[in-house]
């Protein structure tokens, strides 16, 4: 199990450097679309579109009790979560 723990601590500091690299490649490509002025670029193997998702929520506090009640869906989310002890041991 400890080596399993290991890996997968290793794994995410990976995940993050890579994640935190295309966001910054996500938003240069944004910009430059912008510069632009399109909304979609293609080149022989890849196509970039800008799209734009809405959704309606609602909060809690806004709304009567009875109706929250009534309307609102439940969700079940089951995860893990690893903490590095050394971060930790260090603050």
């Amino acid at each position: 199990m400890d080596e399993i723990i290991e890996k997968w601590a290793r794994a995410r500091e990976a995940h993050q450097e890579w994640g935190e690299k295309m966001e910054a490649y996500r938003r240069q490509a944004e910009e430059q679309m912008a510069r632009m002025n399109i909304e979609a670029y293609e080149t022989d193997r890849y196509r970039v579109k800008k799209q734009v998702q809405q959704r309606s929520v609602m909060s809690k506090k806004l709304v009567p009790p009875e109706v929250w009640d009534r309307y609102a869906l439940p969700q079940r989310v089951e995860f893990l979560v690893l903490t590095s002890l050394k971060d930790k041991k260090m603050k």
